[in-house]
């Protein structure tokens, strides 16, 4: 072919016609027919709902690894792997995403049925690339076609360098061995040490993945404002809702503030209202651990919270599920599984495609039950008075039938936290205080003056911005509000706090899944890299 396009070239004398042909002609050849001895890359990133549709067919019937939401990144990868010859070497910087993510399972199985990984650097933690969405690994490849020598290979880790041991190349490296990648479940590329990797075997030991026993969805999409109301404003058929930010931590969610008429024919990704009200699980998509929260008030949430209910388990429950989810056990399967899928700051998601893989002990106790099932409500007792204090005077008073003063406060400048002063008035009442250009809010009793401080200490304010105070007219109902709210504070502060109850669930699921105190020792010191 080669020699009838010079013939053409010779023969017509028009050179760059001829030219273009001999240069597309040379580009597939090299693409191809020749194999490499090396081959290097940093390959583009472009997710597949951006091709158009014949692309995308052509791509997924000439590539093993095009599956599912894939990027083009991983078509690069495999096509680099059939460029080389055999023992020739594949060198790239990548997303670290294809390690452990859905689409990228059909890639890790062709690596490991087509060549040995020599080495695997998490360089996710350093500034590698201007977008600081993505999170790369360095990979080093020998095109291998004896299955032996793939499993028997060694492949070298280095996790996280700092900036100077990167330049200096002076990594620290632990062996992982090949065989262990063909045996994980889908093919998951994780980058355990030995000993932490036997606590994940003994952790899926006798268990069922949460997936086969649970069913797993998340919230619906934002919806039109014409049906979103503030709880003042709600109308009698709209469904509370929450969000993610909503959710501030294990066991603990907001009360909810917006309301939405539930619409589900305008409601992009809309669920059936039966998803919503029965017992479930809410967990937060980000988060630097599992927020995992218990709800049976028939909440709604968006899509940015996944709902996990319909547990079929004979000797589960949600509530002792949400003792799992939130314990240093989850933590570490997470970590130790999807480390390579986190986000910027560290903060990892806890989508559905990985809470699916969570191992749930196939049998436990019904002491060990009753037990989880009580801490975590007691976690929820606190949470439930620490939301109360926190939403005073609102949550103090919003079923009272009593007459109130509304006190309205706009703003002249910005407070990160108000701090407030009283001050009696000169003739009586009092003047209550929030800076040098605020004017002085008056009550006429000592009670309603501590009412007011209560609501507006330490809240964050902007300039400009209105806050409205109701405030009983009678000052007996002031004293009685008050009251009630010291008994909130004393509850919190003679009862157990936080830590302690935490640690006595961490030390129940340890238990749960039976592990020993060397196994924890692991954990704890796996969790304490991060």
């Amino acid at each position: 072919l080669l020699a009838e396009i010079k013939t053409l070239k010779h023969d017509f004398g028009d050179g760059r016609l001829v030219k273009s042909i001999e240069d597309v002609m040379l580009a597939s050849i090299l693409k191809n027919y020749v194999k490499y001895d090396f081959v290097v890359e940093n390959p583009p990133y472009v997710r597949v709902h951006n091709l158009p549709e014949k692309q995308k067919e052509y791509l997924e019937e000439n590539y093993e690894s095009a599956y599912g939401q894939y990027d083009l990144y991983v078509l690069f990868m495999e096509r680099s792997i059939k460029w080389l010859d055999e023992g020739g070497k594949f060198g790239l910087i990548v997303s670290s995403k294809f390690t452990s993510s859905e689409y990228g399972k059909k890639l890790r199985e062709f690596i490991l049925n087509n060549s040995k990984v020599e080495q695997i650097v998490d360089v996710s933690t350093l500034n590698v690339f201007r977008d600081a969405s993505i999170y790369p690994f360095i990979l080093i490849l020998q095109k291998e076609k004896e299955r032996s020598a793939r499993d028997q290979n060694k492949i070298k880790v280095a996790l996280r360098p700092e900036e100077i041991e990167f330049i200096d190349r002076n990594l620290k490296f632990f062996d992982i061995q090949q065989s262990r990648y063909s045996q994980n479940r889908d093919y998951l590329f994780d980058l355990l040490s030995k000993r932490e990797h036997l606590v994940i075997q003994k952790l899926e030991k006798n268990t069922k993945r949460l997936g086969e026993i649970a069913y797993i969805t998340r919230g619906f999409r934002p919806p039109p404002e014409d049906l979103v109301f503030e709880k003042l404003e709600a109308k009698e058929d709209s469904k509370p809702y929450i969000i993610g930010e909503d959710i501030k931590g294990p066991f603990c969610f907001l009360e909810p503030s917006r309301y939405v008429k539930y619409d589900k024919n305008r409601i992009p990704e809309s669920k059936p209202p039966t998803v919503f009200e029965v017992p479930k699980i809410f967990v937060r998509d980000i988060g630097l651990r599992a927020s995992a929260c218990y709800d049976i008030s028939g909440l709604y949430c968006l899509k940015t919270i996944y709902i996990i209910e319909g547990l079929e388990h004979e000797d589960f429950s949600l509530k002792a599920l949400t003792a799992v989810l939130n314990s240093k056990i989850t933590e570490y399967f997470f970590k130790a599984k999807f480390w390579s899928s986190h986000i910027g700051g560290g903060y990892l998601r806890f989508r559905k495609q990985y809470l699916d893989l969570l191992p749930i002990p196939i049998t436990i106790e019904k002491e060990t039950l009753k037990e989880l099932e009580s801490l975590v409500d007691k976690m929820m007792g606190i949470d439930e008075i620490q939301n109360k204090i926190k939403n005073f005077p609102q949550s103090y008073v919003e079923n009272l039938a009593e007459e109130f003063t509304k006190k309205t406060i706009t703003f002249q400048s910005s407070h990160k936290e108000i701090s407030v002063g009283i001050q009696e008035a000169i003739d009586s009442g009092y003047n209550i205080s929030t800076g040098k250009k605020e004017e002085p809010i008056y009550v006429d009793t000592k009670e309603k003056a501590e009412y007011v401080r209560l609501a507006l200490e330490g809240k964050s304010v902007k300039k400009g911005e209105k806050l409205e105070i109701l405030v009983p007219k009678s000052n007996s109902v002031v004293k009685e509000i008050l009251k009630d709210y010291t008994k909130d504070k004393k509850r919190l502060e003679k009862g157990k706090n936080v830590e302690d109850l935490e640690e006595e669930i961490n030390k129940l699921v340890y238990e749960l899944y039976g592990l020993d105190k060397k196994d924890q020792k692991v954990i704890e010191e796996f969790l304490g890299k991060f």
